[in-house]
């Protein structure tokens, strides 16, 4: 069975005071068998609540004893994989459930182990981008937007006011 990928664009029109009108182009996988789209079946099918409390078990249970995989740079496709999960019920669990992206919860845990390693006294023996770091931020503006996004403060002026 061949799969065709094929674009499809949506239209709608706004009406109001500005007369806005706005596009959206959505890239569909189409089984030319059943000319059905296999990524509209997928949405139309939410997680039901013991699908979403399974995903949410294996999560805590894989963190408990793999905690390193926050710190590396695990893509969903990579943790949908290691919770025997399909991508699109993780993507789906993370948007629905956690009320934020893959990426978004990713961070935030990276964030809280760095909070953490703080109230430990971390800065004792790292400095604040050798301890983000280590938390698993890769790069210094990435750490400081993502700290800014979270906390509504720069590093610096959190650890200054606390």
């Amino acid at each position: 069975m061949e799969i065709l990928p094929i674009l499809e664009m949506t239209k709608s029109i706004v009406f109001g005071h500005s007369g806005v009108v706005t596009f959206a182009a959505m890239i569909v996988v189409r089984n030319p068998v059943t000319q059905v789209s296999e990524e509209i079946q997928k949405w139309k099918h939410p997680l039901t609540y013991e699908e979403s409390n399974v995903i949410k078990v294996r999560l805590d249970q894989y963190l408990d004893f793999h905690p390193e995989v926050i710190q590396r740079d695990v893509k969903i496709q990579d943790l949908a994989d290691l919770l025997e999960v399909p991508k699109y019920k993780l993507s789906i669990f993370f948007s629905r459930d956690m009320l934020m992206t893959y990426k978004d919860w990713l961070n935030k845990r990276r964030l809280d182990l760095f909070l953490l390693q703080l109230q430990a006294g971390a800065l004792k023996r790292y400095s604040i981008m050798g301890l983000a770091t280590c938390c698993g931020f890769q790069t210094k503006s990435n750490f400081y937007s993502i700290f800014k996004k979270f906390c509504g403060c720069s590093p610096f002026e959190f650890i200054v006011n606390d």
